[in-house]
């Protein structure tokens, strides 16, 4: 189950940037630093662990290019999801984030599992056109 061990693994980075965001803003920085300062521990834990658990492949450059450019097409989003929350709503920033981290799951599965697709798809043809576009 891929979904499952994703969600394992999507709940672990969710935590260690939610955590790190919090306590940033908490201590004075703004959310957009604190995403910006959060985004490379988290992006080399989640990249080994979807590499060796969810995805169980071998990781390489490409990849890790891929698995960069889907995470990083999140952080507007996940900012401007702070920015209305806890700027504008003035929902407590301990509340906002995870909030929007909710909100940002489902583009951030599919932008992660293009990263990690390399090759035929094991289900065949059919699935490889689908990709193609």
């Amino acid at each position: 189950m891929r979904i499952g061990r994703y969600l394992v693994v999507g709940a672990v980075c969710a935590l260690l940037t939610n955590v790190g965001v919090v306590e940033l803003v908490n201590r004075g920085s703004g959310i957009t630093g604190a995403s910006l300062l959060m985004f490379v521990p988290v992006l080399l834990v989640g990249y080994g662990l979807h590499a060796w658990f969810t995805f169980r492949t071998q990781t390489s450059r490409p990849k890790f290019a891929r698995y960069t450019l889907a995470t990083a097409a999140n952080v507007p989003l996940w900012i401007a999801g702070l920015w209305l929350l806890y700027k504008s709503l003035n929902m407590p920033i301990a509340i906002a984030a995870p909030v929007t981290t909710v909100l940002v799951f489902l583009l951030n599965y599919l932008l992660i599992s293009w990263a990690f697709r390399s090759g035929p798809s094991p289900r065949g043809p059919s699935s490889e056109a689908q990709w193609r576009g």
